[in-house]
């Protein structure tokens, strides 16, 4: 039998959280017509591959796009492929200690066919 003390302190663990993880495809797309040369990059969502928070999508959905992909600190060095995306260049508000501004990269992604998820 658990005593009142056992069961406050019980409930107040934490359950250990699942590490969030956002997994795009970086394709790039080169075009040219009578107006003049064109070249696009496209990051698409790998929903399948993405867990927990997706941190470009939310961010994307609250400041806009035009707001999130300058922060992306190597996209125009990142050749196609897979990549997770991840938080860099982070900034602590002094008296909170809460993050309030970051960055972002793109990290080479492996499929891994034993884990679930293929992560």
């Amino acid at each position: 039998m658990r005593t009142n003390i056992e069961e406050a302190f019980i409930d107040s663990v934490e359950e250990p959280q699942a590490k969030s993880r956002c997994v795009v495809r970086l394709t790039t797309s080169t075009w040219h017509d009578r107006a003049g040369l064109y070249q696009r990059k496209t990051l698409r969502f790998m929903k399948r591959l993405c867990v927990e928070f997706n941190v470009l999508e939310e961010d994307a959905a609250n400041v806009g796009a035009e707001e999130v992909v300058p922060r992306i600190t190597n996209l125009a060095t990142c050749p196609d492929g897979l990549y997770e995306v991840v938080t860099c260049h982070e900034s602590r508000d002094y008296e909170t200690g809460i993050i309030d501004d970051y960055d972002y990269k793109l990290i080479p992604f492996a499929l891994d066919p034993a884990a679930p998820n293929g992560g």
